[in-house]
């Protein structure tokens, strides 16, 4: 799904100075996470992360790179990896 997301931006023609904000919910924000981490390899610029229900604690997410979790306590999709989200 990563891959799909980042050819969807080269068809979309995002340049590689301009700032991405990826957001997604459950999957797609671990996407949005991922994306962010792979992007500068492949020619993009993510500077915002936005999710929401995702598990994204193992990410490795550049700290220059703003990141919101969205989380409720009773969801136990966040905590599956185990870590605490950034």
């Amino acid at each position: 799904m990563t891959r799909a997301a980042l050819e969807a931006m080269r068809i979309a023609g995002v340049g590689p100075d301009e700032p991405v904000l990826a957001a997604g919910f459950s999957l797609g924000g671990m996407v949005a996470a991922q994306l962010a981490e792979v992007a500068p390899d492949n020619g993009f610029r993510v500077t915002h992360v936005v999710t929401a229900g995702s598990s994204v604690g193992r990410d490795r997410i550049d700290p220059g790179i703003r990141v919101l979790s969205i989380e409720h306590i009773l969801d136990s999709v966040p905590r599956i990896d185990g870590r605490e989200n950034p």
